[in-house]
């Protein structure tokens, strides 16, 4: 059974923020921080109740990690754009072990953040345009 507690997390400059800790059977499986505490709460009996509606519901959560899906995309892809294998291994290491149900918006945000501005933005965006196409042809087919 999923449960979540939320834990106060004092900052060097002073600041305050909320982490909710998602567990199962003790053991804490996902955690994401917020500012307001309210937000926390909500997202931990989100969390909760969507897990609980799957139980119900009889609906296992995706088992399948990112790698799987990459493999899956160079099997079927027949072009000829070297560089799309570039983007599938670029992908790959940093998505490779993430189950494909734990990939969000925040995730691929902060994977595409450039940290020393190396990328530009036109690459980031060929970068996010070939990730959601790969997610969307392999659960299509």
């Amino acid at each position: 059974m999923l449960n979540f507690h939320i834990i106060k997390v004092d900052l060097k400059n002073g600041e305050t923020r909320y982490r909710t800790i998602l567990t199962k059977s003790g053991k804490g499986i996902k955690t994401k921080t917020f500012r307001p505490k309210q937000d926390a709460r909500t997202r931990g009996n989100r969390a909760v109740l969507n897990a609980q509606e799957y139980e119900a519901k009889g609906i296992k959560p995706c088992a399948i990690k990112f790698t799987r899906l990459a493999d899956e995309y160079m099997r079927w892809w027949t072009g000829k754009d070297h560089d799309r294998v570039r983007l599938v291994l670029w992908w790959g290491q940093r998505l490779g072990k993430t189950l494909l149900s734990d990939i969000t918006p925040e995730l691929i945000r902060d994977t595409l953040k450039p940290k020393n501005h190396k990328h530009r933005q036109p690459t980031i965006n060929t970068s996010l345009f070939y990730l959601l196409f790969w997610i969307w042809m392999v659960t299509t087919q």
